[in-house]
This record gives structure tokens, sequence and C-alpha cells, in this order.
């Protein structure tokens, strides 16, 4: 489990992390999948 690190708000740790954040989620992706089982669409399994 990794310990983690105690940041302060602006100090120059947060803004390193920060700007390092923002470059990787330009590369993210996100997907919100609806509930329910598809039964109403002809399928059996969930739709995930």
């Amino acid at each position: 489990v990794p310990t983690g690190e105690t940041l302060a708000f602006g100090d120059e740790n947060f803004i390193k992390f920060e700007e390092a954040g923002v470059r990787e989620a330009k590369k993210a992706a996100f997907v919100l999948v609806a509930g329910g089982l598809g039964e109403r669409l002809g399928y059996n399994g969930i739709k995930v």
C-alpha cells in the first residue's frame, strides 16, 4: 500500500503533481455505464 504524501496547497510539490495530473488527464477516458441487465434489448448478460 502506498504511504502517500501530504501536500500543502500551492507548495512546490503540489504544483508539480498538479501539472503532472493535468498532463495525464489528457490521455484519460471516462465511461458512464447505465444500470440494468439489458433484458429489453434481448441480451441476457450484464451490459458492462
